[in-house]
């Protein structure tokens, strides 16, 4: 499934699958380096992961698993950060079915 939001020239873009209890996701932002480090800069980042409301993962690639998710319907939130807690106004929900 593919779903993208926009903030100004950069658009986010998620790609994601169930496969057992695991879900793949990939995360697509134009003019953006997937990193945590100490600098602060502009188009640097990474991807908070919620599951049902709990901050999860914090992830400095593209593409991740979420692994080991309970059967069941789950909300997935992808909120898009840079270093020391700002936030990009780069966020994406979607719904997964595990073990179904």
């Amino acid at each position: 499934m593919e779903s993208s939001v926009s903030l100004q020239d950069r658009t986010l873009t998620v790609h994601q699958y169930v496969s057992g209890d695991d879900v793949y996701v990939e995360c697509i932002i134009n003019r953006f380096t997937f990193q945590q480090s100490s600098q602060n800069q502009d188009g640097q980042g990474y991807v908070v992961v919620y599951v049902d409301g709990v901050r999860t993962l914090e992830e400095s690639k593209a593409a991740f698993v979420i692994p080991n998710l309970e059967k069941g319907v789950h909300q997935i939130r992808l909120e898009v950060e840079r270093e020391k807690g700002s936030v990009y106004d780069l966020k994406q929900e979607f719904s997964v079915n595990v073990g179904n």
